[in-house]
């Protein structure tokens, strides 16, 4: 099993006294940090094993400790989503989707071309001309 030397941290167990050095296991380690940091966040090891190491997990925000939060990238127009593309904020990341009349993976949306896929409503005979994200129909002369 892997051991990580754990020294001066200042951390305490449940139902336990504060631990100040000796060997313990990742696994607890894990336990430990489990009760120290945040549900959202990771503890990085830093040498020290202190709750100082409790970093909130990508997408959220907060000291790693008492919090962490939501990060809304959308509302803070923190996204990459394209500018024909809807950002939707989600836990714990965002995602974006193509708007009506484009087509794409959200963070890059092209014009769907209506006209040469035969998609459009025109009428026979007339023409069809592309426009971004929508057609027009024009009477054949």
């Amino acid at each position: 099993m892997d051991r990580a030397a754990f020294v001066g941290a200042d951390v305490s167990c449940s139902g336990g006294g504060p631990v100040t050095e000796g060997i313990l296991t990742k696994d607890a380690w894990s336990f430990i940090t489990s009760s120290i940091c945040d549900d959202d966040d990771d503890c990085h090891d830093d040498g020290q094993r202190s709750s100082s190491n409790c970093v909130c997990n990508v997408g959220f925000r907060g000291d790693g400790i008492h919090s962490c939060v939501n990060t809304d990238e959308c509302a803070e127009d923190d996204d990459d989503c394209d500018d024909n593309a809807r950002c939707d904020n989600a836990v714990p990341l965002f995602t974006c989707t193509c708007l009506s009349g484009y087509e794409g993976n959200g963070r890059e949306c092209d014009d769907i071309n209506e006209c040469t896929r035969g998609t459009h409503t025109c009428v026979t005979n007339d023409i069809c001309f592309n426009l971004m994200a929508s057609f027009r129909c024009d009477c054949a002369s």
